[in-house]
This record gives structure tokens, sequence and C-alpha cells, in this order.
């Protein structure tokens, strides 16, 4: 696990994150926001997982792919959740992102409740602090495996 990675326990995640590329994205519970790579072999294989997950909790996909990719992926895999094309630079600057793929679970207030590095998505399950996330995280341990 990296411990310097994605933004501080707690902390606040600001509006400007979410209207990023001009996609007004409104948090109304607690959200899991994913950050992968076209390069990185863990994020793709993690990709067919991510519409049974977003079928019970909301989520948003954040990619360094070009645009044209992430319509790609977005019609291929059958997505109903939001996929947001952002460099590498760009995670970093915003929300502390070095590694991938990586998580941050924020809740209603956008507060972050969770954030790690995904070695294996039965991972989640050690690195949330609050008592709140647990339902996401049993959805985590049902569904994917």
């Amino acid at each position: 696990m990296y411990l310097d990675n994605g933004p501080d326990i707690g902390s606040i995640v600001l509006d400007d994150f979410f209207t990023f590329k001009e996609k007004n994205l409104e948090i109304r519970k607690e959200t899991l926001l994913l950050f992968t790579s076209i390069y990185c072999i863990k994020c793709i294989q993690s990709l067919p997982l991510l519409k049974k997950l977003s079928d019970s909790f909301d989520l948003i996909l954040f990619s360094n792919g070009l645009s044209q990719d992430i319509e790609e992926m977005i019609t291929n895999f059958k997505w109903g959740f939001p996929v947001i094309s952002i460099n590498e630079e760009h995670m970093e600057k915003h929300f502390s992102i070095r590694v991938h793929p990586s998580f941050i679970l924020i809740n209603e207030q956008r507060m972050v409740c969770s954030t790690g590095v995904i070695n294996d998505f039965s991972d989640l399950k050690y690195l949330s602090p609050q008592k709140k996330s647990h339902s996401l995280l049993r959805l985590l341990n049902n569904n994917i495996r």
C-alpha cells in the first residue's frame, strides 16, 4: 500500500474538482472516485467489474485515456456512470493521486472518508476508518472478487 497517495482523510474535495472539464458532477451520497490509467494492466483488468459496482453505488471514474478512448470504454462496457478524461498531472495536482488504480471515497459533504491504492478490490475493506463506509465495503467484498 502507498501511504502518500490521495488527499488526507477528513479533507474536503472542493467544487472545482467536480466542475472539471465543464462536467457538473453532483454528489448526493457516498461516492467512490476511481482513478485508472489505460497503461495499467490492473486498471484494465478491473474495467469489466465497474458496471456491477455502479449498479449498487455512486461511482465516478477518472482515466488518463483520450476522449475517444473514454467513449469506446463507455460503449463497450455499457457504463451509465460519469467517466472523466484527466491526465496524470491533473490527477496529482487536483487529487494527489500518484499510483493507479486508486480510489477516494467521499461522503455527501465531499469529505474524504477513505483513500488508497487498489492492489485487489478486497483491499478496500482494510482502508476505511469510517463505519459509515462499511455499506460500500461490504458491497465490494460481496460482489467483486
